[in-house]
């Protein structure tokens, strides 16, 4: 008898093929144990033939459990986990809602005010600069000072600036 090899595509359906690769969690999240994008997060398998591509697997559980997705329409995780294929913990939403619902679980943007690595101000010293702008010091001043443009002084008056953790 020869070994099987670990090379040969795997067989059965879609649905087995991804079911046989989920952790059903005490949590209530399904997430896949196969290969899970590096930077997305999101599980991806096969969808069958090598020429069919690659399907993300929150898609592929939608897909098995309640039929085609609508042609331009999001797979929404309500758990907000990537990798989890769980039906209940997903919903469809056009573009708008999958980012309204990105922005409401605070994500998206990424790091803000002060946890931003490039950020130059504390939200101490914003608030001095917004402080002294009232006072009506000059934007080219206060640059200069804090080491920042005048036109980002600027728009520090006028926009939202986080201090978080």
């Amino acid at each position: 008898m020869t070994a099987p090899n670990p090379l040969k595509k795997r067989t059965g359906s879609l649905a087995e093929r991804l079911w046989r690769r989920v952790d059903k969690r005490a949590d209530g999240c399904w997430v896949f144990t196969g290969y899970v994008h590096p930077t997305r997060g999101y599980g991806q398998m096969g969808r069958g033939r090598q020429s069919e591509g690659l399907i993300e697997t929150h898609r592929a559980a939608w897909l098995v459990t309640f039929g085609e997705i609508p042609a331009g329409m999001f797979v929404c995780h309500r758990c907000d986990n990537p990798p989890c294929c769980n039906p209940d913990h997903l919903f469809l939403g056009a573009h708008r809602d999958n980012m309204r619902d990105m922005r409401a679980k605070g994500r998206g943007r990424g790091a803000q005010g002060s946890t931003n690595a490039n950020s130059k101000l504390t939200a101490e010293q914003v608030a001095e600069l917004r402080r002294r702008r009232l006072n009506g010091e000059s934007c080219t001043a206060l640059g200069r000072e804090f080491g920042i443009t005048p036109q980002y002084v600027g728009q520090l008056e006028r926009r939202v600036w986080r201090k978080t953790a």
